[in-house]
């Protein structure tokens, strides 16, 4: 469980937020690094041997998306704690403005 929500009397709903905007970045990190991982391979120059290019793409989209989602559930490259940090310093820079008008 998230540090944020070890309260006794559950999270807030600020902390349920974040927790989920976290989510959101690490999908889209996986995302990313799914195009990453599926441009890299086309470098790779292909084998006629055993070539069914149907059935190889499928398989390969599939171990791409997996590989992405466990790169980024494994720290990743980076990209979602940056995004994170950056809408979390935005969502603080507006509810203080917010307070300022108030």
């Amino acid at each position: 469980m998230h540090k944020c929500c070890i309260q006794a009397a559950g999270c807030k709903t600020q902390d349920k937020n974040i927790i989920r905007l976290r989510e959101a970045c690490q999908e889209f990190e996986a995302i990313f690094t799914y195009y990453l991982i599926k441009e890299m391979h086309k470098s790779i120059p292909k084998a006629d041997l055993f070539h069914v290019k149907n059935i190889e793409g499928f398989y390969n989209s599939l171990l791409y998306e997996q590989m992405a989602r466990e790169v980024a559930q494994g720290g990743g490259i980076g990209l979602a704690n940056l995004l994170l940090n950056e809408f979390k310093m935005n969502i603080l820079e507006k509810r203080d403005d917010s307070k300022e008008k108030d």
